[in-house]
């Protein structure tokens, strides 16, 4: 008899074992899931980031080959070139080294361009205040500074060889 009530104390003492450990796997599993949304959340932002860069470097490689292909054209060729802007992007600027202009929208603006003489090309972005510079040989714009509004995420502008290089301006 005695080792029958020790036999069903023993089952009955894994039976509330059993019903304490469950809340800890829910808890285990919710805890884990949670990491795989954050870690998943924080990958697809990375790449999405990854895919902003690629297009800027991908429109700046299009617009060095259209002036490299006008640059290598006879004096006083031109053509029009309409560029696929980043989403980014609101204006294109082309600064030649000297003196800058007025631009229409805002003159602390003008002092982050002169700021670089290494740099003609800056894209300025819709939001925020983080404008990026490159370096394309050979061109210059009309202006000092001149900038194309992105209209439906489309750049257009008129390329000319000057001879020496060429130069932006408005089609």
């Amino acid at each position: 008899m005695r080792n029958i009530f020790k036999l069903t104390l023993l089952q009955r003492f894994m039976k509330r074992g059993q019903l304490l450990e469950q809340p800890f796997i829910y808890i285990f599993a919710l805890v884990v899931i949670a990491f795989i949304f954050i870690f998943g959340f924080m990958a697809v932002s990375k790449v999405i980031k990854l895919g902003g860069s690629v297009e800027e470097v991908e429109f700046i490689t299009k617009l060095r080959d259209n002036v490299n292909h006008f640059y290598n054209l006879d004096t006083g060729s031109m053509g029009e070139v309409s560029l696929n802007a980043p989403a980014s992007v609101k204006y294109l600027c082309f600064v030649n080294q000297g003196t800058l202009d007025k631009f229409p929208e805002q003159d602390a603006l003008l002092k982050t361009l002169a700021k670089d003489p290494n740099k003609n090309i800056f894209l300025i972005p819709r939001e925020g205040n983080q404008i990026k510079s490159y370096k394309v040989e050979n061109v210059r714009g009309r202006k000092n500074p001149f900038c194309v509004l992105s209209k439906a995420n489309k750049i257009v502008f008129k390329l000319e060889n000057k001879g020496e290089y060429v130069e932006a301006s408005e089609p």
